[in-house]
């Protein structure tokens, strides 16, 4: 690549997505794709399309070829015609190239494009009750994103679950910076608190997310366990303003409802 940059052949913008391009697919083969990878791909081979397009009618035509077939999308594009006045062919190892090139780029581009998500992977994997599988795709999920405050509950209640209090209390503080007003953030960190034996704690974290989400059955359920287990009297006054199926749940001793 460095070689046909110093020949003029192609551009520097060319260079530099087939650069990032190769960056996006060794994160691919490692299981570190990033959200922008994708959009990296689509822009490489349109820019890669257009510019062999433009070198020469033959080295488009092998260009077209490399790449029909490949579950890429992209837009479709007009070659400009290339200028023959006063221009000889090019040498036929740059339309071998060329048409190499491509498809290598192409291929790339499938593998990003056409990757699963790993938020949908890890909820269906929780679901499913393959917690290994769950966590080790949210964890790819958070990595994309950070941001990611379902992920990062996830998780939280992964660890939680597994009695990996301490890991499971960095996971849901970090979801609590970010969203400080989810109900179910606040509420998971009640049965965190619960399963650490702080009871007390868990009484402030469940009338918080009573109070963004007064018809929650779960913040319900989880505050009177919570009252209950700090020994608090007022837990019986909170049990009478419950919605129904709330005191239903705590009248048979249920187990704390899926958050």
């Amino acid at each position: 690549m460095a070689g046909l940059r110093q020949r003029g052949l192609i551009t520097m913008e060319l260079a530099g997505r087939v650069h990032e391009l190769g960056q996006a697919t060794e994160r691919a083969r490692s299981g570190a794709v990033r959200a922008s990878d994708a959009d990296v791909a689509r822009e490489t081979v349109r820019l890669l399309r257009y510019e062999v397009g433009a070198a020469s009618e033959p080295v488009a035509a092998v260009a077209h070829e490399s790449v029909i077939g490949q579950p890429v999308s992209v837009e479709a594009h007009d070659v400009p015609p290339p200028d023959t006045t006063d221009r000889a062919g090019p040498p036929r190892w740059l339309v071998v190239l060329g048409g190499i090139l491509l498809a290598g780029v192409a291929i790339a581009a499938a593998l990003l494009l056409t990757r699963d998500d790993p938020m949908e992977i890890g909820v269906r994997a929780f679901e499913a009750g393959r917690m290994g599988v769950a966590e080790e795709q949210l964890e790819l999920a958070v990595r994309d994103d950070s941001s990611n405050v379902t992920a990062l509950l996830y998780l939280g209640r992964i660890r939680r679950t597994q009695g990996r209090l301490q890991e499971a209390g960095t996971t849901l503080a970090a979801a609590a910076r970010r969203a400080p007003d989810d109900a179910a953030v606040q509420r998971e960190l009640g049965y965190l608190f619960l399963d650490a034996n702080r009871p007390e704690s868990a009484v402030g974290r469940f009338r918080r997310a009573q109070e963004l989400e007064p018809e929650s059955v779960a913040s319900w359920v989880g505050l009177v366990r919570a009252l209950r287990a700090a020994g608090d009297p007022s837990a019986d006054e909170v049990l009478a303003r419950a919605p129904a199926e709330a005191r239903a749940l705590l009248d048979r001793g249920a187990r704390q409802p899926n958050p």
